[in-house]
């Protein structure tokens, strides 16, 4: 079988069920549409490998739930207003502890290329695989990034808590 029919054929196989799994989400009304057309997309991209997996409509249900998370996690962290909350509170939280990064980085205390990483990764809701993909680098080069940057803001905190001038 061609990539083109298997992908056809994936694709009149799944939809329904597939449209009818991102609607259970209960995610806004825009996205299922949206996140079916990205998730067939993306299937169409790797048909190539598709057709030797060992489950194609696993795979595109994965992949699915993944862009759905993608978004959500996009969408929450485009309504974080760092001006309204009391950097008292976001540096006394760990649960907060993004806008504490964020806050640091825009502040020029970070430097540019790990404030950028902060921002794909935490802002605008980059998964670590498509971080590394943009900046060609490992999945795990990325999550070891992020891991010292985390470090830093730690150091940073608690000078910051001591009383201590952070700039």
């Amino acid at each position: 079988m061609d990539e083109e029919t298997f992908f056809e054929e994936l694709y009149l196989n799944t939809r329904e069920a597939l449209l009818k799994y991102l609607c259970s989400l209960n995610g806004p009304a825009g996205w299922v549409e949206d996140i079916l057309q990205d998730a067939y997309f993306e299937a169409y991209k790797r048909r190539e490998m598709l057709l030797m997996h060992p489950n194609p409509a696993g795979w595109l249900y994965k992949t699915a739930c993944n862009l759905y998370r993608n978004a959500g996690r996009r969408r929450d962290n485009c309504n974080i207003s760092l001006d309204i909350v009391p950097e008292t509170h976001i540096f006394a939280e760990e649960t907060h502890y993004e806008c504490v990064e964020w806050r640091i980085a825009i502040q020029g205390i970070l430097r540019e290329r790990d404030g950028h990483l902060l921002r794909r990764y935490y802002l605008e809701g980059y998964s670590v695989r498509e971080i590394a993909k943009e900046l060609n680098l490992t999945e795990e080069n990325i999550r070891v990034k992020l891991t010292r940057i985390r470090k830093q803001m730690r150091s940073l905190r608690n000078r910051f808590e001591f009383g201590k001038n952070i700039n």
